[in-house]
């Protein structure tokens, strides 16, 4: 690229750099939201079927404490989809779910999939019921963008995507299983000695009775 512009790296050292971005920031970020989420994990274990950076899908309501507009807290889709219960959901993989809900403000039923390669909502109910079967079905998409480093341009193409389900999270019987962590011990614990004695137990029980 300099050879293309014709300059020297003397005269690239004269522009002032204008990005705002930091790795270790945003990777520190991640990481630590990562952590926050155990607490939830550790709390939660038997009532959680989906988790990501910085969310869980669950049976159960939060603490009141826990759920909120602060920073920290978690919020409440349901809120902003118009919704009490998700009716129907399928968990495939990391970033790989459908949801199906009624929508009291449209009076409808809406289906939803959040896939990690495709477009939102362009995956429908049928097609996840395919993907939990093993299947791969193709989604073509418009208006893609794609860039060329080697030509310095940006087209804009149609794009075949092949959509297939994963493993990277451990699923059974359509349950999320968290990772293998005992630490009940921490400030949102109010557990007494011997209920965290029963806790810990149990989840060494099922750790056990998982992997058999």
């Amino acid at each position: 690229m300099i050879n293309e512009l014709g300059l020297t790296l003397k005269d690239v050292k004269k522009y002032n750099n204008y990005i705002k971005s930091n790795v270790a920031i945003s990777s520190a970020v991640t990481a630590y939201a990562q952590i926050e989420m155990m607490k939830y994990k550790t709390l939660f274990t038997d009532h959680i079927y989906y988790s990501d950076t910085d969310s869980i899908f669950t049976d159960i309501e939060l603490p009141k404490e826990m759920v909120g507009n602060e920073l920290g807290q978690m919020k409440d889709v349901l809120t902003k989809m118009k919704t009490n219960i998700i009716d129907k959901a399928l968990f495939l993989g990391n970033k790989q779910y459908g949801l199906s809900y009624y929508n009291k403000e449209k009076s409808v039923v809406i289906e939803s999939s959040t896939w990690s390669g495709a477009k939102s909502n362009t995956i429908s109910w049928e097609e996840m019921i395919s993907l939990s079967n093993g299947n791969t079905i193709k989604k073509e998409y418009d208006e893609v963008f794609f860039r060329s480093f080697r030509n310095l341009e940006i087209n804009i193409k149609k794009r075949e995507v092949k959509v297939k389900a994963n493993t990277s999270k451990l699923i059974k019987n359509n349950n999320y299983q968290p990772p293998f962590i005992i630490n009940t011990y921490h400030k949102l614990n109010n557990q007494s000695v011997i209920q965290n004695f029963i806790t810990n137990t149990k989840l060494i029980a099922k750790y056990i009775f998982n992997r058999l």
